[in-house]
């Protein structure tokens, strides 16, 4: 099934890793998607401001039960 309506891919970001971790888990309860972690890693470019903690999720389908994440009514 095709799920044109929600990207297939998304960067997660926080302060801290768990938090990208309870991120991750909203996206997959909330919506219903079935989500993939392809990579996590820590952005830390500028060493004057505080590391960046992400995810790399792909969405590889979503529970067909629920309605649309387009936001039309039903």
């Amino acid at each position: 099934m095709s799920t044109p309506d929600i990207p297939t891919s998304l960067l997660i970001t926080a302060a801290e890793p768990d938090q990208v971790s309870l991120l991750v888990a909203d996206l997959a309860h909330l919506y219903g998607t079935r989500v993939r972690v392809t990579s996590r890693f820590t952005e830390s470019s500028d060493p004057a401001a505080p590391s960046l903690h992400c995810a790399a999720v792909e969405i590889v389908g979503r529970d067909p039960w629920l309605p649309s994440l387009s936001g039309a009514a039903a």
